[in-house]
């Protein structure tokens, strides 16, 4: 029997491969496939076209992430909080709207 502890991702979606986090997809579905069963999670280390909120969500749902570090990076968590905050507010407006 195996135990493991969990998965801290230190340069979350900072690049295709996350900074050399994963050298191939296959290493990216095992984490997919290991975050059915530990705790995953991370931080990004830069802001770019890929920090985005769309890509970042489709990620964290994908690999089951437990936790994001919001200390780190600055930019890349406001980002996050703003699209998040948006979607959740255009949300609640359709969801208002079809209500009526």
């Amino acid at each position: 029997m195996c135990a493991r502890i969990g998965i801290h991702n230190d340069c979350f979606m900072a690049s295709s491969q996350d900074q050399g986090t994963f050298g191939s997809d296959a290493q990216r579905t095992w984490l997919t496939n290991e975050g059915r069963y530990v705790i995953v999670g991370g931080e990004s280390c830069e802001s770019n076209n890929l920090t985005g909120c769309t890509g970042g969500l489709d990620q964290i749902n994908k690999q089951r992430f437990s936790y994001l570090n919001v200390e780190y990076h600055p930019t890349v968590i406001k980002v996050f909080f703003i699209e998040m905050t948006s979607i959740y507010i255009n949300k609640q407006m359709h969801l208002t709207r079809t209500t009526l």
